[in-house]
């Protein structure tokens, strides 16, 4: 379902793709351009989630490797509660 501001956009899709979505569409019951959003939505949350990950990953080696951040994150004393 549309929500918000849209924009009428042309894609040009290969004959085989444009007949599968068709048929998956129809399938699910949906419209083409709901099967189409859908599926760019997931590639997106897939892509930021990566984005995430190896964000996480390179904070993680540097912490690993990083003297000065190792030492701060072990910090253990006084706290103001």
């Amino acid at each position: 379902m549309l929500s918000g501001n849209t924009v009428k956009t042309t894609m040009l899709f290969p004959v085989e793709i444009k007949q599968e979505v068709e048929l998956l569409a129809k399938e699910l019951k949906v419209s083409m351009t709901s099967f189409v959003l859908d599926s760019i939505r997931e590639r997106m949350e897939r892509i930021e989630a990566q984005r995430w990950e190896k964000a996480a990953a390179m904070m993680a080696d540097e912490y690993l490797n990083d003297e000065a951040l190792k030492e701060w994150s072990g910090f253990v004393g006084d706290t103001h509660d």
